[in-house]
């Protein structure tokens, strides 16, 4: 049986899968299946998959209706043989020495979770961006829950931690709901990182994987808002000091903030005096709230005294926004 099991959804990035497969048959480390989930792709993905499982029999093809990236993920989790898992997405593509440096990290330490690196070529001139490393100041776990938190990639998996698990019914945020309920079940001891990049995040792709239609009335329920608010749960179960927690509420604070900043005609005063009660004053005498610039802190209270002063200041930042970019052509 191999060691690591490599899960792939595949969903309309013909022009980008040849770029992730090749990188993982480049792999160092041989001991490995990749298994790739067409999710009923419309395109060329699904020859594109058998063409390289009749190259390689470390390649397992699976065809089903698309259902979605989390469900994807999930059929490949229930076919794999290895340890360890391993997720890559299909637009992105892995370092020549991704799992030999994840899987060596794990054997030194018997960490449940290794950590890796990442690069972001993003949309402004192709510029990478690594993932800072950990400061003095902010723990392990609150690195992980700031950053790492955010992907299923870049990370070697005790396969042993998906026994049990909630597959998220949302394809926005689900990296965030899965990572959460895996991080709960182990202590800092656990969790690992290597600096190393071996991950390349492809901004500039127009590769996804289908989204679940629209189906939500309030903005509450927005997949977004209802992600954040359902990670805010596991915060309070996490094995850490009060400290990191607050960190950790201060990063949902800041999504939940931005995602307002660009959703708010569904806003409705409860909405408002939710994110208001339960965040802003809680967290807003952390010094690591500071860390989200003033104008946007205080765009929850200027909501909670008036929601309509609040669009017209978002539609303000946004002007500021649109004659700054103006001003650096």
């Amino acid at each position: 049986m191999p060691i690591i099991s490599i899960i792939v959804p595949v969903y309309k990035v013909e022009k980008y899968l040849p770029r992730c497969l090749d990188s993982i048959l480049a792999q160092t480390f041989t001991d490995f299946e990749c298994i790739l989930v067409d999710d009923g792709s419309p395109d060329n993905c699904p020859a594109i998959c058998d063409e390289y499982a009749s190259r390689d029999n470390r390649i397992i093809v699976i065809h089903q209706e698309n259902k979605g990236v989390a469900v994807a993920r999930d059929t490949g989790l229930k076919k794999t043989q290895g340890k360890f898992i391993h997720f890559v997405d299909s637009d992105d593509w892995i370092e020549p020495n991704a799992l030999e440096l994840l899987y060596k990290k794990q054997q030194e330490t018997d960490a449940d979770i290794v950590l890796g690196n990442m690069k972001t070529i993003g949309l402004w001139k192709n510029v990478p961006c690594i993932q800072p490393k950990i400061s003095n100041e902010m723990s392990p776990i609150a690195y992980y829950l700031i950053y790492a938190i955010r992907a299923m990639w870049a990370k070697l998996y005790k396969r042993d931690l998906f026994l049990e698990y909630n597959v998220p019914e949302t394809n926005i945020g689900e990296d965030i709901m899965v990572n959460v309920q895996l991080f709960s079940k182990i202590g800092i001891e656990k969790l690992q990182r290597i600096d190393d990049v071996i991950y390349n995040y492809d901004k500039t792709s127009d590769g996804v994987t289908n989204s679940l239609p629209k189906t939500h009335k309030s903005y509450i329920d927005e997949p977004h808002i209802k992600c954040r608010l359902w990670v805010e749960q596991y915060i309070y179960n996490l094995k850490c000091d009060n400290l990191t927690k607050i960190i950790c509420l201060c990063f949902v604070y800041e999504g939940l903030v931005y995602y307002l900043m660009n959703n708010y005609n569904n806003a409705t005063k409860n909405d408002i005096e939710i994110f208001y009660k339960n965040y802003h004053k809680k967290i807003s005498s952390s010094k690591y709230c500071k860390n989200i610039m003033a104008r946007h802190r205080i765009i929850v209270p200027i909501f909670y005294f008036s929601i309509p002063f609040g669009k017209i200041y978002v539609k303000m930042l946004s002007l500021f926004r649109d004659i700054k970019k103006w001003s650096y052509r």
